[in-house]
């Protein structure tokens, strides 16, 4: 298991590296040195909650630092092109490093701070971990309910909007000029028709009544209309998505697949949904997307896409000059 994620994610970053061509003449090496630290660290956290579960918040937080702050600021590290056109000195990359390792302390310090509780008499019981899959059973009425009010919302939806629903670039369906309303209803009915898509899987037996598979078929319908994949956010798109590949697909319950899953998506599927964010769903030509993708794999590295350690550098810069808010910006 973990020698397949290994040679998979290990191969990918050794043919991104040797086709970035090395463009930045002022490589240092103790910046290198750091970097490949810090790779090597964020790869041992993954390939160590792999071996625990196939899916759980430590590997996505794994997964998350090898990608954006390692795997992704070396490429611009060594193409000399950060993203947004920014630009930082050697001191500022290493500090950079130097605050990653200390956050990775810090996690690892406090995710290993197991909670006890008191039992018989002072003695101490560590507590289980949560199970990390269950299903949920409701009463057919609940369901059907659900069912039916998943189905009138994606018939208005498409009634309205038809064909727009389907490409983020048409899709106004929760856009209003109230854009606190817009921010609650596109995050509220996406998250109840998804929601009421898993608790139709989970109570759809195999052998059970026909009556169960078309409210099924009903709800996969509503899914469809309302929460296209092409027709949302990427960042959207993933958490429902790869929520219900989970309780659909049992085997990515298991093994390296979840962990696949995600590194596919992030180097074909984002890049390749990024087309409908301005054409039409009529307007795309999908072999012409896969041939963009393909010949884009190092240069989207560099851009807005993977910025997260330029904005971490960025924030330092801007604390340094503003000073510390003490959480005052969050009274916005």
């Amino acid at each position: 298991m973990r020698a397949v994620v290994t040679v998979v994610l290990w191969a990918v970053f050794l043919l991104l590296f040797y086709d970035t061509g090395k463009d930045n003449p002022d490589l240092s090496p103790a910046t290198l040195v750091t970097f490949f630290f810090n790779g090597g660290l964020f790869y041992g956290m993954m390939l160590c909650a792999l071996r625990k579960r196939a899916f759980s918040i430590d590997l996505m937080h794994a997964f998350f630092l090898f990608s954006f702050m390692f795997f992704a600021p070396l490429i611009q590290y060594l193409k000399g092109e950060w993203c947004w056109g920014t630009d930082f000195p050697e001191s500022r990359i290493l500090f950079t490093n130097f605050l990653l390792d200390l956050w990775c302390f810090v996690y690892l310090a406090v995710r290993n701070l197991h909670p006890f509780r008191r039992k018989d008499g002072g003695l101490c019981e560590r507590l289980q971990p949560p199970r990390p899959y269950a299903a949920v059973r409701v009463s057919r009425a609940f369901l059907v309910c659900c069912v039916l009010l998943s189905d009138v919302v994606a018939l208005f939806l498409f009634a309205r909007y038809g064909t727009a629903l389907f490409s983020r670039a048409t899709n106004t369906a929760f856009t209003f000029s109230n854009s606190s309303l817009s921010l609650i209803v596109s995050s509220v009915v996406p998250a109840f028709v998804t929601g009421t898509t898993a608790l139709a899987v989970f109570n759809v037996r195999p052998h059970g009544r026909l009556a169960d598979w078309l409210l099924l078929v009903m709800q996969v319908f509503a899914q469809l209309i309302v929460c296209f994949p092409f027709g949302m956010a990427r960042f959207q798109m993933a958490v429902i998505y790869i929520g219900l590949a989970l309780v659909l697909c049992p085997f990515f319950r298991k093994g390296p697949w979840f962990i696949l899953m995600m590194v596919f998506g992030l180097v074909i599927i984002f890049p390749l949904v990024n087309v409908f964010r301005s054409l039409a769903i009529g307007e795309v030509n999908i072999g012409q997307a896969f041939a963009q993708v393909f010949a884009s794999l190092v240069s989207d590295l560099t851009e807005g896409h993977y910025d997260a350690y330029t904005m971490f550098m960025l924030i330092q810069e801007y604390v340094e000059e503003a000073g510390l808010s003490y959480g005052g910006q969050l009274l916005g």
